[in-house]
């Protein structure tokens, strides 16, 4: 069963002008490992935000080193590219390699299973989400014997929601 946090957020945003929809990217993927077995850390926007549908975003499985050591991608949505919890972004206070980009309103865990997962936002048929931002990025934790090793930062995500 899919989390209605995403959704109940969405609803709660404050409206904003009629536009087309987009998804674009921004900033520096970081890399798993950060050296010469490193792997970056991406997401793709499978279709558009509009309202009244479903947005998709897939999160593919790591390669390379990484499909042995990284245990744990998350995917983060928020609705700052600014600031974060008192903390300017982007941010390289949280450690790690790359930068934090957005702000963490809602993570989710997404498996390493298979070639990628998907992040799935169920967009309500609301005209005042219309011209709505928000900001995506992908997060990857390498664990090696129970301890954290590394944390990667992929490459953020701009969504505008659009009719």
């Amino acid at each position: 069963m899919r989390s209605i946090i995403p959704t109940i957020l969405l609803m709660l945003a404050a409206p904003a002008h009629a536009q087309q929809a987009s998804y674009t990217y921004f900033g520096t993927p970081g890399t798993v490992g950060c050296g010469p077995f490193s792997s970056q850390v991406t997401h793709s926007a499978a279709t558009l935000p509009r309202i009244g549908t479903t947005f998709v975003a897939n999160v593919p499985s790591s390669t390379g080193m990484c499909s042995y050591l990284c245990n744990l991608r998350l995917f983060a949505t928020g609705f700052s590219n600014s600031s974060f919890a008192g903390v300017s972004l982007p941010s390289a206070a949280l450690g790690g390699c790359g930068m934090l980009q957005v702000s963490l309103d809602y993570i989710e865990l997404m498996p390493m299973t298979g070639t990628s997962s998907s992040s799935v936002l169920a967009i309500p048929n609301n005209p005042n989400l219309i011209g709505l931002s928000f900001y995506q990025q992908s997060i990857s934790l390498t664990y090696i014997l129970g301890y954290l090793n590394a944390v990667a930062w992929g490459v953020a995500g701009h969504g505008t929601i659009g009719n």
